[in-house]
């Protein structure tokens, strides 16, 4: 023991920390530090050591053996970090089935990808560069010392792979029931119209249900603000209700939860499902039953959270993805249509009082990144309402001001006179500055209004 330990000097130590520790955590810490989420995590990840011990053996195999597990740990750690900034629960195996479609979804997703694995080469090189110039018992006995840390103050050292294993777990063992649809939980705004078809009775001729991306519940001053355009046409009325209701906490599951009244235990289950899975409660298809044409509209592509496998099980007759409309696609950094621009093929589905309609438009211009370039209306003020200028919370109120500015102007087309309409947010908008969400937003709600126009 006593020659184990005048072998090692200090600058060995020194060494260590700095390559096993320093460099593998400074990321995640800056990470926590610019992001502000409730991350559970140890300011040490002792699971860096094991790779680094492997590193240090002058062995071609066991060098390649460090690197695989190297990239294994780093990407556990940034996937269990990822996991925990997201504003609803979601297990490991979901986030694989939502990553899958990155390239679909918001550009500033794959920057963050780039990112990550930019710094993970970064560190894998400086590894390999550096651990030929080290101690291998400095890092045995680094590993030691942290060891005993982790019952006695797992704040400071722990490991990360204990809670990817159970995360995995929970992701993958789903019993069956788990894989249809099950009741929901949530209150929804389309619950008028579900319990009138369940009762047997009828709805609206006309009914056009909005679920506005991110249109998330600040306060009524707010709300009032954003409102403000579309309540000057009161007069065109039968009757007008606003209000927050429960955040749905991510698209998918907002959009079960009020199109069929159901929910899913694994998002994953929207690429499998098939008919028998509680899909017959969903308005469209019970509205089929009634002679009403069924419509659904989203302005990007239909792959995003296999939207094209499963809307057509839900009973719409029509489904319309960004590239079945002939429009440019000029939002989203090209992937997506601007929104208010397909406000007239809206209005154009309600032209024939005689035909009874369904329509479901998911928007998808107030999404992360809240992109200045989408705004094309500044009416709203932040500095009303002191909220700083530039922030993602700022550019989610004034886009989703803008949406319902538009909203007005769609009310006023002669196609819409007695259309019944809904609006309601999925979820609170998601913020890379994760404090902006709960500095200026109620995380438990979403927005939502509900109206009538008359028909004269």
């Amino acid at each position: 023991m006593k020659f184990f330990f005048n072998s090692i000097k200090i600058v060995d130590i020194v060494k260590a920390v700095l390559l096993s520790i320093i460099i593998p955590n400074i990321a995640i810490w800056i990470m926590i530090y610019l992001l502000e989420p409730p991350i559970t995590r140890a300011f040490i990840n002792i699971d860096y050591l094991l790779p680094f011990i492997l590193f240090v053996i002058p062995k071609k195999t066991i060098k390649i053996l460090a690197s695989v597990l190297f990239i294994a740990i780093y990407f556990i750690d940034m996937l269990v970090i990822t996991i925990q900034c997201l504003p609803y629960d979601v297990a490991a195996i979901n986030f694989f089935f939502l990553l899958q479609d990155i390239t679909k979804g918001p550009p500033i997703y794959r920057y963050l990808l780039y990112l990550v694995l930019c710094i993970g080469c970064i560190q894998l090189f400086l590894f390999i560069k550096f651990s030929k110039k080290t101690n291998l018992k400095s890092y045995i006995l680094l590993l030691i010392i942290l060891g005993i840390t982790v019952p006695i103050l797992p704040k400071i050292s722990n490991s990360q792979t204990p809670f990817f294993i159970n995360n995995v777990i929970k992701g993958v063992s789903v019993s069956q029931d788990a894989l249809g649809l099950k009741p929901t939980k949530f209150i929804n705004v389309t619950e008028p119209w579900h319990t009138a078809l369940k009762n047997g009775q009828s709805i609206n001729n006309q009914v056009l249900f909005i679920l506005a991306e991110a249109w998330g519940y600040s306060n009524e001053a707010i709300l009032e603000e954003q409102l403000k355009v579309l309540k000057l046409h009161s007069d065109k009325f039968e009757y007008f209700r606003q209000g927050a209701n429960n955040s749905k906490l991510m698209t998918g599951i907002a959009e079960l939860s009020e199109l069929c009244n159901g929910t899913t235990d694994n998002i994953r289950f929207l690429s499998i499902v098939n008919k028998t899975n509680g899909f017959d409660n969903c308005l469209p298809n019970l509205l089929n039953k009634s002679g009403y044409k069924t419509i659904s509209l989203h302005s990007n592509v239909g792959i995003l959270y296999n939207r094209d496998h499963w809307y057509p099980l839900t009973g719409f007759q029509k489904i319309l993805f960004g590239n079945d409309v002939d429009l440019p696609k000029n939002s989203m950094d090209g992937s997506a249509i601007f929104d208010l621009d397909l406000i007239p093929e809206v209005a154009q589905a309600f032209k024939n009082k005689n035909q009874k309609v369904f329509y479901y438009w998911l928007t998808y211009a107030t999404h992360q990144p809240y992109s200045s370039d989408e705004i094309k209306n500044h009416r709203f003020s932040c500095e009303k309402f002191n909220i700083k200028t530039g922030t993602d919370a700022c550019r989610s109120m004034v886009l989703n001001s803008q949406f319902n500015d538009g909203l007005a102007d769609l009310i006023n087309m002669p196609e819409m006179k007695g259309v019944e309409i809904i609006v309601v947010g999925d979820h609170s908008p998601m913020f890379l500055k994760y404090g902006e969400n709960s500095k200026y937003f109620d995380m438990s709600k979403v927005s939502w209004v509900h109206f009538k126009i008359k028909n004269k």
